[in-house]
């Protein structure tokens, strides 16, 4: 009986619980992905391998290979090294990888080193220690019976959305707009809403997530962040699904009751403008985004501005919160907030 496979899966910190529930619906069955002792990773066994690189909420997967030795020299026999080459080419079929790279404690020692060389031979790679796109991880195994050898099944991370083609600053991570498309459950063929749209990121995961519905992004930026989200949309291919309008969010060319769902993402970490007070962008918005929202509208918003933006939340008496999730990535520790037109 074939052995079902591992996977290690990378998730941000504080998403644990939700993308789990993500792979459980993926199934279609039991949760296949239980919490790992260390923050941010999951572990899944025997879900295919297309089914679980399709969660959006999924950073990275990683195939595991355990390998029964005391020691990493021992991952350099010749039956544990083919094993490990014959399972990294079968998860990596078909995706052109440049150069081999090993990730461990002590990457650069003479046992790692070799075992970079060694692999990359065997699938047909260079070794790259630095810039090697198929990743190798070697790890201790949770029992600390053995080591685990991890096997990166994409060139980039999955949260590296293939169709951001176009960078803007403090564009916000496509795997935290996943979980806000996630957390608004807009009704398929629906329209959405994206204040302070940025790159497009928020509207293009909701625009992938619902192939019928449509969004109208709104940014003062036409300059360089309204382009990026036309180039973006492009390569997702929902251009013709998203209206972009430039606009200030607090005084939207929109009617009265237009939409059901609406995202913000307000400016935190490297995006805050001292120019703009927090305190009259979140009132004004708040205040607009009720005048256009559809009765028991959804607003998720992100933001690292707790304090104020919950305060302006209650001073607004216009929408009341239903969820709040704190999250973890590069650094900072923004939480995501689902409002409901009160």
């Amino acid at each position: 009986m074939a052995r079902q496979p591992e996977w290690h899966v990378e998730v941000l910190p504080g998403l644990e619980e939700a993308a789990a529930d993500e792979l459980a619906a993926l199934a279609g069955a039991v949760p296949p992905a239980v919490r790992s002792p260390g923050e941010g990773v999951l572990r899944a066994t025997g879900m295919p391998q297309a089914e679980i690189e399709s969660a959006r909420r999924v950073v990275a997967v990683y195939l595991v290979v355990h390998v029964d030795v005391p020691r990493p020299r021992g991952l350099l026999g010749h039956q544990h090294l083919t094993r490990i080459a014959r399972e990294a080419r079968a998860v990596t079929a078909g995706r052109r990888f440049d150069g081999l790279r090993i990730v461990a404690a002590g990457a650069g020692s003479p046992v790692m080193t070799r075992l970079g060389e060694a692999l990359a031979a065997e699938l047909g790679l260079r070794h790259d220690p630095e810039g090697g796109d198929l990743v190798v991880r070697v790890v201790r195994d949770p029992a600390r019976t053995g080591w685990e050898a991890q096997v990166r099944t994409t060139p980039r991370p999955l949260g590296a959305r293939p169709w951001r083609v176009s960078r803007f600053p403090g564009s916000l991570n496509a795997t935290i707009a996943a979980h806000m498309v996630g957390l608004a459950r807009p009704r398929p063929g629906g329209r959405a809403l994206n204040l302070l749209c940025g790159a497009g990121t928020l509207a293009i995961e909701h625009l992938l997530a619902d192939p019928a519905g449509s969004a109208v992004g709104v940014d003062l930026d036409g300059r360089r962040a309204l382009p990026a989200a036309i180039a973006n949309a492009a390569a997702a291919g929902v251009a013709r699904r998203l209206s972009l309008v430039r606009a200030d969010a607090t005084r939207l060319p929109l009617p009265a009751d237009w939409a059901p769902v609406l995202y913000a993402d307000l400016p935190y970490g490297d995006k805050v403008r001292a120019t703009t007070p927090p305190e009259a962008l979140y009132a004004g918005l708040l205040a607009e985004a009720a005048r256009v929202a559809q009765p028991r509208a959804r607003l998720v918003a992100v933001t690292e501005d707790i304090a104020r933006f919950e305060r302006a939340v209650r001073d607004s008496r216009s929408w009341r919160v239903a969820e709040r999730q704190r999250v973890f990535q590069s650094g900072h520790r923004p939480q995501i907030t689902l409002l409901v037109r009160a």
